[in-house]
């Protein structure tokens, strides 16, 4: 007959935390390591069932296993899975992204063409921070944030005023000094150069 198994108070917050680790880990991920990134991010708690039976069936012959999961069956999935994710990255940059200034270029220019659309549609100059909490949670971490708007500076796409506080601003779009916001009757760059990666 089938069993119900649950996980412990401590198994469960471990595994809540492997889920905060892996998507922050996995946050610049593009191509196929995405795509195996997003199925290595439930293995943990497959593993520690598994852990959990062989365990029940090395120590017991009793047929009835036991109804929670442990933290330590759990700890032993989340190392598992933490191996396996390392080869995954490892034997795809051998296979198919030798580069990895590719990869993190690729990253870069999404992140960029998301920070011109989020410039385009506030109308105003904005923090870095701002635009940081206006991307897709998960899917762009700070560090690329800040090349994105290097990148864009450097290209010429928008400008950076550090007069009072460090704000960002679509480049050659006239400022109302009364109210620190962008006329909106002027045409934006970010029309042409920023996809929609909503």
């Amino acid at each position: 007959q089938p069993v119900r198994v649950t996980l412990s108070p401590e198994a469960k917050a471990a595994f809540i935390e492997w889920h905060r680790e892996h998507s922050e880990h996995s946050a610049d991920s593009v191509g196929e390591v995405t795509a195996s990134m997003s199925k290595i991010e439930e293995l943990p708690a497959r593993l520690a069932l598994l852990f959990h039976c062989i365990s029940h069936a090395a120590d017991s012959f009793s047929l009835n296993l036991g109804p929670e999961l442990p933290l330590h069956h759990m700890e032993a999935g989340i190392e598992v899975a933490r191996w396996f994710r390392h080869e995954a990255e490892r034997t795809y940059q051998v296979l198919e992204y030798n580069d990895a200034d590719f990869i993190q270029s690729v990253c870069v220019d999404k992140a960029a063409a998301r920070v011109l659309k989020i410039l385009r549609d506030a109308g105003t100059p904005l923090q870095r921070e701002d635009i940081y909490k206006k991307l897709p949670k998960g899917k762009v971490t700070p560090r690329t944030t800040l090349a994105a708007l290097a990148d864009l500076v450097a290209r010429g796409d928008c400008s950076r005023d550090c007069r009072a506080g460090e704000y960002f601003f679509l480049q050659n779009l006239p400022i109302n000094q009364k109210n620190n916001t962008i006329e909106r009757d002027t045409p934006t760059a970010a029309t042409y150069t920023a996809g929609d990666f909503n």
